[in-house]
């Protein structure tokens, strides 16, 4: 009697275990699924090849000849991005970004290729900064604590 307890014992943890690793594997593919959607190849979305995985795309805008824009940095249920995510302009051309904080948690605006690492650390925080759009292609940025979450973004020439 008392091998048979002990027997149903380790198969009830064997199962438990089994159960955990079929739970993780559901949420695996859909949690890839949900990245690959939010990351469009650069054939198929326009993602400028500057921008590695993962990203979350929250749209492009054309600020050719404007001389100040806005974006926010935010964390809306879990996915962290940028939006807009690219901004396109002339080769050259230097643009005063605004970056706002209008997420729950700290955010960052780095631009590495321009020396550029700044903090937002409550919601509604601002950083300013001038970045200058690259000659040819793309440059990214990104926060440098939520990058590999996908909160990326591009300076792309048009």
């Amino acid at each position: 009697m008392r091998h048979l307890a002990v027997g149903l014992f380790v198969v009830a943890v064997l199962a438990s275990g089994c159960a955990k690793k079929a739970s993780e594997a559901t949420s695996s593919p859909t949690a890839s699924a949900a990245t690959e959607s939010a990351m469009p190849s650069a054939t198929a979305g326009g993602i400028p090849p500057a921008i590695s995985a993962p990203f979350t795309n929250k749209g492009t805008h054309d600020v050719a000849g404007v001389t100040s824009f806005a974006i926010s940095a935010d964390n809306d249920n879990g996915t962290y991005y940028f939006e807009p995510s690219i901004l396109k302009g002339k080769p050259g051309e230097k643009l005063k970004l605004t970056v706002t904080n209008v997420g729950s948690v700290h955010h960052n605006f780095t631009l590495a290729a321009q020396h550029i690492n700044n903090d937002m650390n409550t919601k509604g925080s601002t950083t300013t900064v001038t970045v200058t759009f690259p000659q040819t292609g793309s440059v990214e940025f990104h926060c440098e604590y939520h990058g590999a979450l996908g909160m990326k973004g591009a300076l792309t020439v048009s």
